[in-house]
């Protein structure tokens, strides 16, 4: 029988994507954001412990081990040792769904998808895979049935995943000019669009965009709220804020257990 419920949102995982342009801080970003989500979520933990608890899913040819212990510029912030999982081509999507799954076994609580443009673009990706298909059958449209449900399968793993999922993907580059603070016309590169399939920065409930060469970061989907006409560079305050966020919810529901079976006499 259909029943209806009273909307209340329930504390849960965060599923964020950040895009932009190299060189514009994604991983390093992305670090921040989930160190500062771990430490929210567990403040007795050591830094050590906070970062034992990070896995980088790394398609960018093992660049991710740079920024373990790593002092981050300008800033006072330290990057700790984190896991990763190195994935080399081709980019198939089992191997993205089997590396979220080891995640979570080894509970970890946050994710980092660095990057998700290699599935979609990369050799052995979805792209890839549907060129080769379409050269095959002669039919570029219905390529898609079998590249479609795969992609689908990669998306709905990371929504559904136990863990945070921080997703990386790159961004197209394009330049704008614009004053600075004194006055002066200077020359600045954003992002207008991700390497990705369209619409993928609505399948997560918050999506920033880093410019170059200053990092700086501005959410265009946020369904939290915070970050709503916001410029800023991503700290581990943003995570901490995203954690108070879901943790203003209603807690999740206790998951029922079931009594014992007593055996027959």
């Amino acid at each position: 029988m259909i029943q209806l419920q009273v909307a209340e949102r329930a504390e849960t995982r965060i599923k964020l994507s950040i895009g932009g342009p190299s060189g514009s801080g994604k991983t390093c970003s992305a670090l921040l954001l989930a160190y500062g989500l771990v430490q929210a979520a567990h403040p007795e933990w050591t830094n050590e412990q906070c970062w034992a608890k990070i896995c980088i899913v790394d398609t960018e040819n093992g660049s991710a081990k740079l920024y373990a212990n790593f002092n981050v510029p300008n800033t006072n912030y330290h990057i700790g040792k984190f896991f990763t999982v190195p994935l080399k081509p081709p980019y198939e999507a089992t191997k993205f769904i089997e590396s979220i799954h080891a995640c979570e076994e080894a509970d970890m609580e946050v994710v980092i998808i660095d990057s998700l443009s290699a599935y979609w673009q990369g050799e052995g990706g979805a792209l890839d895979k549907q060129g080769k298909i379409a050269a095959r059958t002669g039919n570029s449209y219905t390529a898609w049935h079998d590249v479609t449900p795969e992609y689908n399968r990669v998306i709905d793993t990371i929504l559904q995943s136990s863990c945070h999922v921080i997703m990386c993907s790159r961004a197209k580059m394009d330049y704008v000019q614009e004053k600075n603070a004194n006055g002066k016309t200077v020359v600045r590169a954003v992002g207008m669009g991700l390497q990705s399939r369209d619409g993928l920065e609505y399948e997560a409930s918050l999506h920033f965009m880093i410019s170059v060469p200053d990092h700086i970061a501005n959410a265009t989907k946020d369904r939290t709220g915070l970050f709503d006409g916001k410029y800023f560079i991503i700290t581990p305050e943003t995570g901490k804020e995203i954690y108070r966020w879901l943790s203003s919810g209603a807690p999740e529901a206790p998951k029922e257990v079931p009594a014992p079976v007593k055996a027959e006499p």
